[in-house]
């Protein structure tokens, strides 16, 4: 899992429990592969860095 630059409103274990909640898998193509954190809200359209505008991405 690759970490941002920004400061996040959650610990690592809190990303790791939302992430296992899609199997540790890319939410958008289902890969089981190296992630990174993604916005389901991007920040610049005013989406937040809490879990639930969070997202493992491939």
């Amino acid at each position: 899992m690759k970490a941002q630059n920004h400061h996040a409103a959650f610990t690592l274990e809190q990303l790791e429990k939302h992430f296992s909640k899609f199997d540790n898998h890319c939410a958008y193509c289902g890969k089981h592969t190296k992630l990174t954190i993604d916005h389901f809200i991007p920040i610049s359209l005013g989406g937040s860095d809490c879990l639930s505008n969070i997202l493992p991405a491939c």
